[in-house]
C-alpha cells in the first residue's frame, strides 16, 4: 500500500515538473520574440531614400488594362445593338437584314460582339458569304444550327509569313472579342477551340502568352453537355 502511495506522489510530482518546464519554456520564447522584434524595429529617421506614399491608384494611364478586367454590359460592345436577352431570343430564326423596329441589323441584336461576328464569318461562313456586308446582312440563327465545331485557324491569324509573322484582322478579332453571345443558337455544336497563334502574339504584343479578352461565355450553357 505504501508503495502505491509513493508511486502516486512521484507521478504527480513528475507531471507538475513537466508543466512547469513548459510554462518556463513558453515564457522564454515570448520574451525572445518580443525582444527580437524590438531589435528589428527601425524608425523612419533611420531610413534613407524613402519613397513617399501617395493616394493615387497605381494603374497606368497610358497602357489600358486587359479587357478581361472590364466587364461591360453587352449593349456597350461595338455594335451597341443589344436590346436584352428576351428581345434577342424572340428574333425569328430566319430573320435577316435590318430590324425595322430598331434600325439595327438583326445579327447584331442576337450576336452583339462585332469581333465575334467577324470571327464566326471567317471561321465558318466565309465560303457561303463572300463579303462582310453579305454576311452581316444575311446570317440567320438557322445558319448557326449547321455549326458543329468552332476552331480558330492559325494560318488565317498570320497576315505575314512564317519567318515574319504579322497580325491579321482575323487574329485581332479573335483577341478582341469579349462575348460568345449568339453561339447558343449553334444547337449542334460539339467542339470549340479558340487558340491564338503564339508566333503572331509574340510579334504583336511582345509575348507569346498574351491572353485574349473573352469573358462572357454564358452562351455555352446550353451546349456544355454536347461539347467534347
Amino acid at each position: 500500500m505504501f508503495s502505491r502511495i509513493d508511486n502516486s506522489k512521484t507521478g504527480r510530482l513528475a507531471t507538475n515538473c513537466k508543466r512547469l518546464r513548459q510554462m518556463v519554456t513558453g515564457t522564454i520564447a515570448i520574451i525572445a520574440v518580443f525582444f527580437g522584434l524590438g531589435a528589428l524595429h527601425v524608425s523612419a529617421a533611420d531610413v534613407e531614400d524613402m519613397v513617399p506614399r501617395t493616394d493615387e491608384f497605381n494603374i497606368s494611364k497610358v497602357s489600358a488594362l486587359q479587357y478581361t478586367y472590364i466587364h461591360d454590359s453587352l449593349d456597350k460592345l461595338g455594335a451597341k445593338a443589344w436590346k436584352g436577352a428576351d428581345y434577342a431570343a424572340a428574333i425569328p430564326d430566319d430573320a435577316k437584314g435590318v430590324d425595322p423596329t430598331t434600325g439595327n441589323l438583326y445579327v447584331s441584336e442576337w450576336m452583339p460582339d462585332p469581333g465575334f461576328e467577324y470571327f464566326i464569318w471567317q471561321t465558318a461562313f466565309s465560303d457561303k458569304y463572300k463579303t462582310a456586308d453579305d454576311f452581316f446582312y444575311n446570317l440567320t440563327k438557322n445558319d448557326m444550327k449547321s455549326l458543329t465545331s468552332l476552331s480558330s485557324d492559325k494560318d488565317k491569324q498570320n497576315a505575314g509569313t512564317y519567318d515574319n509573322p504579322k497580325a491579321s484582322q482575323y487574329y485581332m478579332a479573335l483577341m478582341s472579342m469579349q462575348s460568345l453571345e449568339g453561339l447558343q443558337y449553334a444547337s449542334k455544336l460539339g467542339s470549340i477551340n479558340l487558340d491564338p497563334n503564339i508566333a503572331v502574339s509574340a510579334v504583336t504584343y511582345g509575348t507569346a502568352a498574351k491572353n485574349g479578352n473573352l469573358w462572357d461565355i454564358n452562351a455555352l450553357r446550353s451546349c456544355l453537355k454536347s461539347l467534347k
